[in-house]
């Protein structure tokens, strides 16, 4: 979206309190672009190569574990075709997620091997992956099956986006922007919840995949603009 951090970082946007960046650490370079500030919505374009992404891309086409999943547990998905996705599980030891996960680590000072395992999602026409909360606090024993119990507090989502379906993108309609997915970005996303804090009139977002302009869902003018 902030193009000119290619060729000119540290330049403010045009909109007023955006920027982006890049930053050097020793050998790795990390770009960033700063899309809200409240709640946080950061990307970080060009995150892993090409060949890295061609790796992840054809572990998702030739395993034989791919499963049809409702993303989030059926119970949450019933009904929702939006929900629904091919998904493929990768532990942290897998080679074709190494890469991303030394990246996250030297990078972002996240530590993966503290985290859930890397999930491969392929959605159906219309798929997104949905706004939730992450926990500081346990979740109800109703919702809990016994994950945090497991893993903790959930600070953060990385999203890596491996592959985008021809027009898609992502808007939050309550902050006047339009996010468009590229191939390699990594988005971070840090939307933690407690009982003195949930923003949801902040995070509220529409998101859209679909394959041409005839297909597309009645979008305000502004979006598409």
């Amino acid at each position: 979206m902030l193009k000119h951090c290619l060729v000119a970082p540290s330049i403010p946007s045009p909109r007023s309190g955006l920027n982006c960046f890049i930053h050097q650490l020793g050998y790795e370079q990390l770009l960033v672009e700063i899309l809200s500030r409240n709640p946080p919505i950061i990307r970080f374009p060009d995150f892993l190569e090409e060949n890295q992404l061609n790796k992840i891309t054809e572990k998702l086409d030739n395993s034989g574990s791919v499963e049809s999943m409702g993303v989030e547990g059926l119970a949450y998905s019933s009904g929702h075709r939006g929900r629904q996705a091919d998904g493929l599980w990768l532990s942290h030891e897998e080679k074709e997620i190494r890469p991303l996960y030394r990246r996250l680590k030297r990078t972002l000072a996240l530590n993966p091997a503290m985290g859930e395992d890397f999930l491969i999602l392929s959605y159906q026409q219309f798929g997104h992956y949905a706004p939730h909360f992450d926990h500081l606090e346990p979740m109800p024993v109703e919702y809990d099956d016994g994950w945090y119990a497991y893993f903790g507090n959930r600070l953060a989502t990385a999203l890596l986006i491996v592959k985008t379906a021809k027009g898609s993108f992502t808007t939050f309609p309550n902050l006047n922007l339009t996010v468009g997915p590229e191939r390699g970005t990594n988005a971070l996303k840090c939307s933690l919840t407690h009982p003195g804090y949930e923003p949801e009139d902040l995070i509220r977002r529409m998101p859209y995949i679909y394959e041409g302009p005839e297909e597309r869902p009645d979008i305000p003018n502004w979006i598409i603009k």
